[in-house]
């Protein structure tokens, strides 16, 4: 059915109209004729940015005029058919503004912010071509395409893929140092290890950058499989000493034997622990199982989202509506959990995910391996991150979870909510009535409803060494976090030594064990939940119950979020 309306959409004629009644024609005009870019192309761009909203508004118009018995005789086709004839009269748009006011609004953001998202592409290309060229050692004689969304938006504006020529580059509208810091510290491990490792290759400028695309090669050998997570280990130590955070199973790829981050925009963070000396470092959110690379769970996300490891599972929690045909109504809207699914973060051997079993040692022996390297070369690390402090490192800090953002977004976005305002503000409202303000009061809030008017996912940031919580290019809140990530990594490099490895590795195998085991009783085993996954008999008969011995200190400070 989403097909058939999408059919309807594109057959109608109903984007020139949007087009016309918003007057970007000129704007449209003005880009073909500065940087010689089809017109097509852009066209393409635009239906696309405004496909998901449309969708839903067509099927609930298509449903309307049903109901009325405008076009309610025929078959599905005929129907479709009446259906395209309405949107094609001259006056569709505005009768289609009148019965959802919102939707002139949204429409009006949406396709002004992609004209200028292709426009500031198209320019940042053209001054920077000849050092695109040089640096990645391509011929860069036009762009041939864009593709935007390729990420979260964020500022009106998002990671785009761009072909330049027969090069497929990422445009990212931000300076990417992260990415220079974390290149640094796996160099650092590079030196005194055995294992070199793989990072994309990024051109940064102040206020953009173009990376490279790193080519997903999921299908390995056993042996090259223990190589990958050999290595991973590696960069989970990079990444626990860091503090990063949310390298869950989108920011990672698979390229043959080289595990790959793709997005270092949180590779380090601030904290508000109070106690980072007096806990001995052993709260979890200070822990490796904060860098969403191990599987975690809480009651909101029950499903693994982890960077590393892969198992089916389906929500108990979470749910996304699909439109399906019926034959007595056409279509109906119904909910369906959500599952995870095979992405290029999933290792495969002879098509299938890896079983976890055959590389856990090799993992661990990375990992403790890893941060012997860093808590023997100290200095070395310090020097790194002193690099970067004095650059702007901007660090984004997540607040909420991205998924929370989007639920407000999909729900924005529905008809009901396009029909009239008040519907519109009390989704808003959900957000500010359900907040418990800090002494900051509410001020963070009042922006993320601000960003969500505009459909931007919220981004809030800090710098390397700073301790203010940042928002479009100000200071939101000064003294937001009472350590800067700097003083963090200082803090836990203070405190590395081979207690703190053991204790470490230690809730590495915890949250392994909890993922592919049931625990059926605190002083008992675990029992396994897939015969395919034969946890070793150290996870199962150990580790379900040392939680209990081992003291955590959870963070304990006020929370907003």
């Amino acid at each position: 059915m989403i097909n058939s309306i999408n059919e309807t959409f594109e057959k109608s004629g109903l984007l020139d109209k949007i087009i016309i009644y918003f007057k970007l024609e000129d704007k449209i005009h003005l880009i073909i004729e500065n940087y010689s870019f089809p017109e097509q192309k852009i066209l393409s761009i635009l239906k696309n940015s405004i496909d998901s909203i449309m969708e839903g508004i067509l099927l609930d118009k298509f449903d309307s005029l049903k109901s009325n018995g405008i076009i309610s005789e025929g078959s599905l086709s005929d129907k479709l058919e009446k259906f395209k004839e309405l949107l094609e009269i001259e006056d569709a748009i505005s009768k289609l503004f009148y019965d959802y006011p919102i939707l002139e609004e949204q429409l009006s953001i949406t396709l002004n912010n992609v004209i200028a998202e292709i426009v500031d592409i198209l320019n940042d290309y053209q001054e920077d071509k000849n050092e695109i060229q040089n640096f990645f050692k391509i011929k860069a004689n036009s762009i041939l395409d864009i593709e935007l969304d390729c990420g979260d938006k964020h500022n009106n504006k998002s990671v785009a893929k761009v072909l330049i020529d027969n090069t497929e580059l990422y445009y990212k509208p931000k300076n990417l140092n992260t990415d220079h810091l974390y290149r640094d510290v796996l160099k650092l491990l590079d030196k005194y290890s055995n294992f070199d490792f793989k990072t994309p290759s990024t051109l940064s400028r102040r206020t953009h950058s173009w990376q490279e695309s790193i080519q997903i090669s999921q299908e390995l050998s056993l042996y090259e499989a223990k190589k990958y997570y050999e290595r991973a280990g590696y960069m989970l130590a990079a990444c626990e000493v860091l503090h990063s955070t949310d390298i869950h199973f989108e920011n990672i790829i698979v390229s043959g034997e080289y595990p790959v981050i793709i997005d270092t925009e949180t590779i380090s963070s601030p904290t508000n622990h109070d106690n980072l000396v007096n806990d001995n470092f052993k709260s979890i959110d200070q822990s490796v199982v904060a860098t969403a690379m191990l599987p975690s769970r809480d009651k909101l996300y029950d499903v693994n989202v982890s960077g590393l490891f892969y198992r089916p599972s389906s929500s108990n929690t979470l749910t996304t509506n699909i439109i399906i045909e019926d034959a007595e109504s056409d279509y109906r809207e119904t909910k369906v959990p959500v599952q995870t699914s095979i992405t290029p973060n999933v290792v495969l051997i002879e098509g299938e995910p890896l079983n976890y079993r055959l590389v856990i040692d090799k993992l661990i022996k990375g990992f403790k391996d890893g941060l012997s390297i860093i808590k023997n070369h100290k200095n070395e690390l310090l020097d790194i991150v002193e690099k970067y402090y004095n650059k702007a490192t901007m660090i984004r800090i997540i607040l909420r979870g991205t998924q929370v953002y989007y639920t407000f977004l999909r729900e924005l976005q529905k008809p009901d909510a396009l029909k009239n305002r008040s519907n519109h503000e009390k989704i808003l409202n959900i957000l500010l009535s359900s907040f418990t303000p800090s002494s900051f009061g509410y001020l963070r809030v009042e922006e993320e409803i601000k960003d969500l008017r505009n459909q931007n996912i919220p981004y809030f940031y800090t710098y390397l060494d700073s301790t203010n919580l940042y928002f479009e290019d100000k200071v939101l809140c000064e003294n937001y976090f009472k350590h800067s990530a700097k003083d963090n990594i200082r803090h836990t490099l203070g405190m590395l030594d081979s207690e703190m490895i053991d204790y470490q590795v230690h809730l590495l195998k915890l949250s392994i064990a909890t993922e592919f085991a049931n625990e059926d009783n605190m002083n008992s085993d675990f029992t396994c939940n897939n015969t395919d996954i034969d946890i070793n008999k150290e996870f199962t008969d150990s580790y379900p119950f040392k939680l209990l011995k081992r003291e955590i200190f959870s963070n304990t400070s006020e929370s907003d979020t």
